[in-house]
């Protein structure tokens, strides 16, 4: 289905991704979530960086390359987290400094034109391109769960 839906719309696999998983779900009278689950069961890594929201909003889409990411990682950071992690001299100075950014719900290291563009308004966002290797700029977390209801500790992973 997802190399359908790329012949038919001439694009990556992570622009039909959210189309794919809707299309899934309405077939098979199944959650989203669900069939994200399933998706990523199976290797779909594009699946992994679909319908995530972070402070009320939908994180634009993103992948990663392979084997850069494990199952309790992740590069979506909460604004609080970016604001706890500002407390800390060294950090507030890199984003002072702009040579960290918090931007779409990521850390980002790396201020490059490469990954970064400005839109006509001068607001800053994350290329197409570098969606797809989110993990070569981006400070990614890793999360440790307390139970099944609650999220647990954050801890932030500078690789």
């Amino acid at each position: 289905m997802i190399k359908l839906f790329r012949i038919k719309n001439n694009c990556d696999t992570i622009d039909i991704i959210s189309n794919v998983i809707s299309s899934l779900s309405n077939t098979f009278h199944v959650s989203k979530q669900a069939v994200k689950i399933r998706l990523c069961d199976i290797g779909i890594k594009e699946a992994y960086g679909c319908n995530i929201w972070c402070d009320g909003y939908q994180v634009p889409n993103f992948t990663y390359d392979d084997g850069s990411c494990a199952y309790n990682e992740t590069f979506v950071i909460p604004f609080i987290d970016a604001v706890l992690l500002s407390l800390n001299s060294i950090v507030d100075e890199m984003m002072k400094s702009q040579k960290l950014l918090y931007l779409e719900s990521h850390l980002i290291v790396l201020n490059l034109e490469e990954f970064i563009g400005t839109d006509i308004y001068g607001n800053k966002f994350i290329k197409h391109e570098a969606k797809k290797h989110l993990n070569r700029f981006c400070i990614k977390m890793k999360i440790k769960l307390e139970d099944d209801n609650h999220l647990g500790e954050r801890e932030l992973l500078f690789i």
